[in-house]
């Protein structure tokens, strides 16, 4: 459909970037979410409960161009047509696929539960937002 992404608008782990940098630089790639402009305060109250940073850095426009912009007047230093950014775009397939596992009951005579789930909060991955 086309959009513009404000540069004043993301969170940079580094403020020194550049407006190209911030475009090019896949480190500054971050999850991103879709929503419609009526469910922003929403996410921002969810994004706060759930102590997540969450930036609105853009808006769909419809006019079949990606825009990035440095303010509303302008530069826009990325101003592309949409078809030309997805010009050798292959279509993506996925193919979804069931296995059905034999799992043993699981035995827990050697320890207790609050034993167990101990071990498990230790874990980095289980408090990780990722």
């Amino acid at each position: 459909m086309g959009a513009t992404f404000y540069v004043d608008q993301f969170n940079l782990g580094d403020p020194t970037l550049s407006t190209l940098e911030l475009w090019g630089a896949e480190y500054q790639e971050s999850n991103a979410v879709l929503c419609k402009s009526s469910e922003i305060e929403r996410l921002h109250k969810i994004a706060h409960r759930e102590r997540c940073p969450v930036a609105v850095v853009g808006e769909v426009t419809g006019n079949g161009r990606v825009m990035l912009s440095e303010s509303p007047e302008g530069p826009h230093p990325v101003d592309l047509p949409l078809s030309q950014v997805l010009k050798h775009m292959p279509p993506k397939i996925f193919q979804l696929e069931s296995h059905t596992s034999a799992h043993l009951p699981l035995m827990l005579d050697q320890i207790d539960v609050h034993s167990a789930l101990e071990r498990v909060l230790r874990l980095p991955s289980v408090a990780s937002k990722r």
